[in-house]
């Protein structure tokens, strides 16, 4: 039989990692609201417009992937489902991870300055765009982390059993 994307049964899924998503997903969602915002409030040149245009696509990408770990929490929690196979979080992790860091790095280096109420209000969206990406990439990189520690630790090949003494 070939390999699938579910891993033994396991324990209970993590409260703790779903509450980690959770916060990932409302940054997510703040970063796409600012984006459009932002978007259509001030004319900027086509370079800015494509910076702020990727975060409408990474943010929609991150909260589809928060609806799947919902609803694989779900499944896991009240079903009683079997694990992903930790290749799979582990892969979409550290795609996310990516994604977020290269879109926040070029809003560091490609606009001005922005000062509070300056631009009509337009650095505003602008620079919590900008704390809410980097909450994001952070969270992101939390979630990575998570699975690389999980993944090193459930690799180990389990202790041998004890004798009993006589």
């Amino acid at each position: 039989m070939g390999r699938t994307i579910y891993a033994s049964r396991g324990d209970k899924p993590s409260t703790m990692r779903h509450f980690l998503r959770s916060l990932q997903f409302l940054s997510a969602a703040l970063v796409l609201i600012l984006a459009i915002l932002t978007n259509t409030t001030f004319p900027h040149s086509l370079d800015n417009q494509a910076t702020i245009a990727y975060f409408h696509v990474v943010a929609i990408i991150d909260l589809v992937l928060f609806i799947f770990h919902t609803v694989d929490y779900c499944q896991r929690r009240f079903s009683y489902r079997a694990k992903l196979w930790r290749v799979v979080p582990l892969t979409l992790d550290a795609a996310m991870t990516l994604l977020w860091v290269c879109g926040t790095l070029p809003l560091f280096y490609q606009f001005d300055p922005c000062p509070i109420n300056g631009r009509a209000g337009w650095c505003n969206r602008r620079n919590s765009l900008l704390a809410f990406a980097v909450m994001s990439s952070g969270l992101a990189f939390l979630s990575l982390t998570w699975d690389l520690f999980g993944t090193c630790l459930k690799t180990r090949p389990p202790p041998e059993p004890q004798q009993p003494k006589a």
